[in-house]
């Protein structure tokens, strides 16, 4: 699709109106597959309810865990277990946080946004 788009970018520069007409629907095309297949992954804002708490409060536990032991490998692998089932819109949005500072290597920041998570369950 980038590649599409870049040229229907330099088309529409040098007013190449033919170029733009033949791809233009093509590119379209391959946006609303793209939004369908994210949609398909993505869930409802009114998705509130977490249908496996068990499982969430485990790979939290485990993902704590392995930074406590700074065995970043183990909370990568819970987190991708993580990334696997449907969630609320705000435990995807922890879940890509705690993504991000294992990345950066900022443990305590993933310890408490598990945490964070933890303490929602309990409300």
């Amino acid at each position: 699709m980038s590649h599409i788009a870049l040229r229907l970018e330099q088309a529409s520069s040098n007013a190449e109106i033919p170029i733009i007409l033949t791809m233009a629907p093509e590119f379209i095309n391959s946006l609303k597959l793209l939004l369908e297949k994210l949609k398909k992954h993505t869930p409802e804002e009114n998705d509130e309810v977490i249908q496996d708490s068990d499982f969430l409060k485990e790979k939290m536990n485990q993902i704590k865990d392995a930074c406590g032991r700074l065995n970043i490998k183990d909370a990568k692998e819970a987190l991708s277990e993580l990334k696997q089932k449907r969630w609320p819109r705000k435990i995807n949005e922890i879940i890509y946080e705690i993504s991000l500072y294992l990345i950066r290597g900022e443990y305590p920041k993933v310890v408490s946004a598990a945490d964070n998570i933890m303490e929602g369950l309990m409300h």
